[in-house]
């Protein structure tokens, strides 16, 4: 009998900003990296002879709770990537929804279906997954093995492994969690689910209950972004400047003759410098890209960020981060910088919690500001 874990990876950026990450090699975010510290507590008496996982930074990084403890190398297998999303690559869900409607409402409703440019299909990645498997199995027969991999990948394996192949009605089978884990038995003949999408170890850490919490909602958290322009918008970006003024300094009296100076600058360089977060309601903040202010090595600077306060709290702010890390990550930059007043607790906290780090301070014109950075 040969006993097979299937373990889903970390959460990643990808998974919280709202971004389409298939191939795109997202990092592992610091919520995240909780995850893997309570997965490996998890599999501290469980005997492991292999492990093996997606090629992929995410993966990797979940598969060392498994394999560091136990001395154990680790098996890096592409076949177990996420499926490839083709020209949806790093798109945000949010924009999906409008913009390819119909092979959204596919990937939601009926996977089977599913199909954009470039993409790989269920039944592509079920055959390439469940063939890595098998060749895994002859490779350690009798033996105990964890498999790391992505979310729809092993939704379909093992949905599969036990319906002969089948994958017809595979919409109706659950999403695994972030480093959910699930245990199989394979016979020499047939799959043996013994307990699936386990997530028990995740129970007492802070925010459990959000976990699937997009699923649930049916994406309703996912928020979208229109690029400004100047002649049309500026009123709109002083108004935010205003607002975002008068909470850090307690009053409204940005400088509009810079605002309006380097609003234009960005936008005639490129309009997705500055945009508008969207949810289908409402508009809820801006964020504005400064490529040319060079504070760290290889980063892309962040100028500014404002997320209307009713908004707050609620995993809207990463989203709009998440659109800095796309723009800047394919310009092969690997950080992203912001400037954060010392005064400002609540940035500053806002910050901190998705790993952003302090490299320097700075003194601007009285103000401290605290210079951070993001991997990316």
């Amino acid at each position: 009998m040969t006993q097979i874990y299937f373990v889903r990876h970390a959460e990643s950026f990808g998974n919280l900003a709202r971004r389409v990450y298939g191939w795109f090699d997202g990092r592992v975010t610091p919520r995240g990296f909780t995850q893997i510290s309570a997965l490996s507590k998890r599999f501290e008496d469980i005997k492991i002879d292999a492990v093996y996982s997606s090629d992929l930074i995410r993966a990797c990084e979940t598969a060392r709770a498994i394999y560091a403890p136990k001395g154990l190398p680790l098996h890096r297998e592409p076949a177990f990537r996420e499926i490839g999303f083709g020209v949806w690559e790093d798109c945000c869900w949010g924009e999906l929804v409008d913009t390819h409607a119909a092979e959204y409402s596919a990937w939601v409703e009926r996977p089977l279906d599913f199909k954009v440019d470039g993409s790989e299909t269920y039944a592509d990645v079920y055959r390439r997954a469940k063939t890595a498997l098998l060749k895994v199995i002859s490779e350690n027969e009798g033996k105990s093995i964890a498999i790391v991999s992505h979310g729809a990948v092993l939704r379909m394996l093992m949905y599969g492994i036990v319906n002969s192949d089948s994958l017809n009605g595979v919409e109706a089978a659950e999403w695994g969690d972030n480093t959910s884990v699930s245990c199989f038995n394979f016979d020499g003949e047939k799959f043996i689910e013994v307990f699936k999408n386990s997530d028990d170890h995740l129970k007492a850490l802070p925010g459990y209950d959000e976990g699937m919490s997009w699923v649930r909602e049916g994406g309703g958290r996912n928020v979208f972004f229109t690029p400004a322009e100047f002649d049309r918008d500026i009123e709109k970006i002083h108004t935010y400047h205003k607002l975002a003024s008068k909470e850090i300094f307690g009053d409204d009296m940005a400088d509009m003759h810079e605002v309006d100076r380097r609003a234009r600058r960005l936008l005639k360089k490129n309009p997705q410098n500055i945009v508008f977060a969207h949810l289908p309601e409402k508009e809820i903040g801006a964020i504005e890209l400064d490529p040319s202010v060079r504070l760290y090595p290889k980063t892309g600077h962040v100028s500014f960020l404002y997320l209307a306060p009713e908004y707050r709290r609620m995993r809207y702010g990463i989203q709009l981060l998440g659109h800095a890390m796309s723009k800047y990550k394919k310009e092969g930059k690997v950080h992203i910088s912001v400037r954060v007043a010392e005064t400002n607790a609540a940035a500053r906290s806002f910050y901190d919690k998705y790993g952003f780090y302090e490299v320097f301070r700075e003194n601007d014109g009285g103000i401290i500001q605290r210079v951070m950075v993001l991997d990316i």
